[in-house]
């Protein structure tokens, strides 16, 4: 296990927070295996994360996934 941190806007670091929380209650799986799920969805949108990131086009997390170009 490690621990990392990294500064966000707080609307991002609550629905970070929030994600893995709802997820153990749904499914009651626990909350660092979760995490580690959640990050791997995250990493197959590497290159449209990459894109915006290159192109300054950020939005918010709740818009990471929904381009038709997966």
């Amino acid at each position: 296990m490690d621990r990392r941190s990294w500064y966000m806007p707080k609307e991002s670091a609550d629905a970070q927070a929030a994600a893995p929380e709802d997820l153990h209650w749904s499914t009651r799986q626990s909350k660092h295996a979760l995490m580690v799920t959640l990050v791997d969805a995250a990493l197959a949108y590497m290159d449209e994360i990459q894109e915006r990131g290159s192109s300054r086009t950020f939005r918010t997390p709740c818009d990471i996934g929904t381009s038709t170009a997966r």
